[in-house]
């Protein structure tokens, strides 16, 4: 098993313009990367912090899963961005070849790798709000 680094990025989206009555650009979800979770009839498959979140993207935006219809604990949830509050957000799927999972191991405990976890490879967070000198940025997600 190899293992890996990572450098903490953060990406500027433009400003919100106050004198202007504009707002920046949002990103919906709490994270670029986010497993999505299903109710199921044995309880809640995926993370369950997000079955709200993967709810609202069912009833609002008719996403219901991967595009092969074959759901799985690691199901990445779309992006969902609105460039500004005149324009309906759009989604945004990502391939998971973009950001293939993390299996989860340690050296020293061999058992862990028998459970097969998996985590996204990098956490970004993007619900958060970015206000320099009086200037608020609404779009700006970071890792580190």
């Amino acid at each position: 098993m190899s293992t890996g680094s990572s450098e903490a990025f953060i990406t500027v989206f433009p400003p919100s313009h106050p004198k202007v009555k504009t707002s920046g650009p949002q990103i919906w979800n709490g994270q670029l990367l986010q497993y999505a979770a299903y109710q199921t009839e044995d309880g809640v498959m995926g993370d369950p912090a997000n079955l709200l979140f993967t709810e609202m993207l069912s009833s609002r935006f008719g996403w219901l899963g991967p595009k092969d219809g074959i759901r799985s604990e690691h199901d990445y949830l779309p992006l969902i961005i609105q460039s500004s509050p005149a324009v309906d957000p759009e989604l945004f799927e990502i391939p998971l070849g973009c950001a293939p999972p993390i299996h989860i191991h340690h050296p020293r405990y061999p058992e862990l790798s028998e459970l097969d976890m998996k985590w996204y490879p990098s956490p970004a967070v993007c619900a958060l709000d970015l206000t320099l000198g009086g200037i608020n940025y609404t779009a700006v997600p970071f890792n580190g």
